[in-house]
């Protein structure tokens, strides 16, 4: 069963390599913008540094570009800054524009995400996805159980499962 796991492992990290390419997670320009909320309800815990808020109940989210749907979604903000969002419910849906140099091809310029959690660290530009993950960067295709999707670093990992599989996807730069 080792075996087979670091084999999966290394395939992984083969494939990973081609799939996250140079693109930034969302338009630089979206980070700038306003957030709007939209929810059934709404708990907010507010410090003087910190505050959590968590919004209930078809979940609206949407900052620049950038969009969220989810059942429930908990944010935390630092310094009035977002820092991390979590959104849970049978396959919460993320959507951003990419910043990316490719003005012909429209699709190549959006990515797209659905799993049952997602958790978006905006400090270290990571994206977890839990449960029946799936994320498209691109017309590249990534799906599994458990996904990070780092930016920062450029990577896309998947931790192995035994009643899963990790699929991905790859279309070669001129596919249409």
């Amino acid at each position: 069963m080792q075996k087979f796991f670091l084999k999966t492992w290394l395939m992984l990290i083969l494939c990973l390599g081609f799939f996250v390419g140079a693109n930034a997670f969302a338009l630089s320009s979206d980070q700038n913008k306003s957030a709007f909320f939209r929810a059934n309800s709404a708990i907010c815990k507010r410090a003087a540094a910190d505050d959590i808020c968590v919004y209930s109940g078809e979940v609206k989210y949407a900052q620049g570009t950038t969009k969220l749907d989810a059942p429930e979604v908990t944010v935390h903000k630092q310094n009035g800054k977002i820092a991390k969002i979590v959104a849970v419910g049978k396959r919460a849906h993320y959507v951003t524009t990419l910043d990316t140099k490719d003005t012909k091809n429209a699709k190549a310029k959006i990515a797209d995400a659905k799993a049952n959690s997602i958790t978006i660290n905006q400090e270290k530009k990571l994206m977890i996805l839990e449960g029946d993950g799936e994320i498209t960067d691109g017309q590249n295709q990534f799906s599994g159980p458990y996904i990070e999707y780092n930016l920062l670093h450029k990577t896309i990992f998947s931790t192995p499962s035994e009643t899963a599989h990790t699929k991905i996807v790859i279309y070669p730069d001129n596919a249409k």
